[in-house]
Parts: structure tokens; C-alpha cells; sequence
């Protein structure tokens, strides 16, 4: 028992610490029993009371609660939906309210259960209220932020793929049909910048591209959807206007003679943005197929095309220096000869099979017993 009252005791210095209003209250006879109660609050400045719900109520309207959180406040500590709350539930009832502490505002946090000796007949409830300023305001600023980034490209500052599915929907959901423009780009050369000049030069390309298309496009909504894919929607602007900001958005692009990205649009009347931007997109996509047809050597990436020339170079100064030449895959258990001489091809080796197989029969026709 000695034990049980020294664990009690730290329970309860815990809690003290942990909350700074502590009450046992009694629904039935609107009573309480002050558990942990700040002397200052218990004076009628703060509208104390012997009753509960004279206490909570005029405890708000002193100006002791922020004006916004009064109504929420005055429903959760009304007396009757308490009880109808824990009537069928044994859930407990917590809500979040400003209330004026040291010369400002602060968060707190008030928790309603039922206590031990709870009955239909003697309605006891325990009611904590803790300080929660700095840790709800840290989180209040992260979800900001989580938000904002689930939002945002955060190299360009451009709305990303989430934003354009948003918005997506919400036109989707209208029941008037709305002028769409739609204008996708995707950057030509964007791969050999960074393969060849690296990732930073890259990221310089990308966030020009963003500023020129906010530039031309700044009452638009612009998005960057991947890597090297942007999009512009217009909705509300007839056809003429669209076309003509894109006329000379095309020629922005072009002004030094080499497309800095391939372009597809499209303008419709609908609300089905999704289906505009797949007509820009395939547009899109022709553009860039004339673009490689003029520039063959973007096709493929430099360090692709250099592996590719230095590869090609290798396998025919082996070709020329040895007789018998195949590429292995020891993972696959497999082979594929580039090169056979003369014995190997009259033997009927086939040129691919099992390396391991090749193997053995290898040694045991064609290497001498003290070298197998």
C-alpha cells in the first residue's frame, strides 16, 4: 500500500506538471472538486462559481477565451451535449481554444472523460486543460509547409503536377463549360546540359524556362509537371487572345535560332482540362520529332553516344587482335560471341548458349589436361 500511495503521489505531481487546470467535475449536481485551479483564477474576474457550467460559461465570456473560439467553446462546455455524449459514449471529448494567458492568447488544449466512479446517476467527469502553444504552432507552421510543397515545384516555384490535377477536378466538377487553352513544352536538350555540363547547369536551363513562361504567360497558370514538361492553362480567355500569347511566346523561343523547347496547344471549350492538355501534348510530341529530325545528335544524349562510338571503336580493335571473342553474362549463365576463327566456326559452336556449359566442353576438347 506504501508503494501504491508513492505511485499515486508521482502520478499526480506528473500530472500537475503536465496541465495546468485539473478538475473533477460532477454533471448531476453541477459541481467540481478543484484538483490543480491557478489561485489568480479563482476570483470572480474570472467568473469563477461553485456550479461548473456557471464557471466555464462566464469564465469565456470575461474575455478570458479568443472571440473567434467563443461559440465553439460555449457548445463543447454546454452541460446537456456533454451529457448526451458520454450517455453513449466512453470516448473522450477534447477541443482546441485560445485563451488569454500572461498578456497574450495561447493554445490549449481541454479534455473531457469519464472518471472511475461515473454513473448514469452521478455524471463525474475528469477535465484537464494543458498549454499547447509551441508545440501546435510548430506543427501549424510544418503542415503550412507540407502543404505548400505538396503544392510547388520548389526549384521554380512553378504549381506542380498536384496543383494541375487539382485544378483538374475542380473545373471538372463545373457545370457551365469554360474556354480552355492549353500550352505544353518540354525542353530540347536538357539531357546533354546535364550529362555534359552537370546538374546545376541543368537546373539553370529549367528555372529560365520557368521565368520566360511566367514572363509571357503571368495572368496563366503555369505548371511544372516533371523534370523537363511544362504546361500553361488558360481558362476564361477567348481563342485570339490564348493564340496571340502563344505566337509570341514561340517566338521568344526561337529568337536565337535553335527551339529551346518543343511546344504542342490547344484551345477548346469544355471542362475537361485533362483532354485539352492530351491534344497539346501530342502536338507537342510531333514538335519534338521535327526537332530531332533537324538536330539528330540530341536523339540520344552525349555521354550515350560517346559510350556508344568509344564501344564500337573497342569491339573492332579486338576483332582484329584476337581469334575467338564473346561478351558473357555470368548472372544469366549465358554468352554471345562477337568473333569466332575458323576452328571454332567448322567445330558448330553456336554463337550463343550457356557459358557454363561452353565452358567445361571448351576445356575438355581444346585445353590441355595440365591447364584445365
Amino acid at each position: 500500500m506504501e508503494n501504491m500511495a508513492f505511485y499515486l503521489e508521482d502520478a499526480m505531481r506528473i500530472l500537475a506538471e503536465t496541465y495546468h487546470k485539473i478538475l473533477k467535475i460532477n454533471l448531476s449536481t453541477d459541481t467540481h472538486i478543484d484538483i490543480k485551479v491557478y489561485q489568480s483564477e479563482q476570483n470572480e474576474n474570472y467568473g469563477y462559481s461553485q456550479k461548473i457550467s456557471e464557471w466555464l460559461r462566464e469564465f469565456a465570456i470575461s474575455g478570458q477565451v479568443y472571440e473567434k473560439d467563443l461559440d465553439a467553446y460555449l457548445r463543447f462546455t454546454n452541460g446537456e451535449a456533454i451529457k448526451a455524449h458520454f450517455k453513449h459514449s466512453d470516448e473522450c471529448l477534447r477541443m482546441r481554444y485560445r485563451r488569454w494567458t500572461n498578456g497574450s492568447f495561447r493554445w490549449v488544449s481541454m479534455e473531457l472523460l469519464k472518471a472511475s466512479d461515473y454513473t448514469e446517476e452521478n455524471q463525474t467527469l475528469m477535465l484537464y486543460i494543458q498549454d499547447i502553444h509551441d508545440t501546435y504552432i510548430r506543427e501549424f507552421e510544418e503542415q503550412k509547409e507540407m502543404e505548400y510543397l505538396c503544392r510547388i515545384d520548389t526549384l521554380t516555384g512553378l504549381k506542380n503536377l498536384y496543383s494541375y490535377r487539382s485544378m483538374c477536378d475542380m473545373v471538372s466538377r463545373e457545370a457551365s463549360p469554360r474556354p480552355i487553352g492549353v500550352l505544353f513544352a518540354d525542353l530540347n536538350g536538357l539531357k546533354v546540359v546535364n550529362d555534359t555540363l552537370g546538374h546545376d547547369k541543368g537546373n539553370e536551363l529549367i528555372c529560365g524556362f520557368s521565368s520566360m513562361l511566367v514572363g509571357q504567360f503571368s495572368r496563366y497558370e503555369p505548371f511544372r509537371i516533371s523534370g523537363d514538361e511544362f504546361l500553361v492553362v488558360s481558362i476564361d480567355d477567348g481563342e485570339d487572345e490564348f493564340l496571340k500569347n502563344v505566337g509570341a511566346f514561340m517566338e521568344l523561343l526561337n529568337q536565337d535560332g535553335f527551339p529551346r523547347a518543343a511546344v504542342g496547344f490547344c484551345w477548346q471549350s469544355g471542362n475537361d482540362i485533362a483532354r485539352v492538355t492530351s491534344t497539346a501534348e501530342t502536338r507537342m510530341y510531333e514538335d519534338k520529332q521535327r526537332f530531332y529530325e533537324m538536330h539528330p545528335e540530341y536523339k540520344h544524349s552525349v555521354v550515350e553516344q560517346t559510350y556508344h562510338d568509344e564501344m564500337s571503336s573497342l569491339v573492332g580493335i579486338l576483332t582484329d587482335s584476337y581469334e575467338v571473342l564473346l561478351i558473357a553474362d555470368l548472372d544469366a549463365d549465358s554468352y554471345h560471341i562477337v568473333k569466332q576463327n575458323e576452328t571454332s566456326i567448322n567445330a558448330g559452336e553456336p554463337v550463343s548458349g550457356v557459358y557454363s556449359r561452353r565452358n567445361d566442353n571448351f576445356c575438355d576438347e581444346a585445353v590441355s589436361e595440365d591447364f584445365r
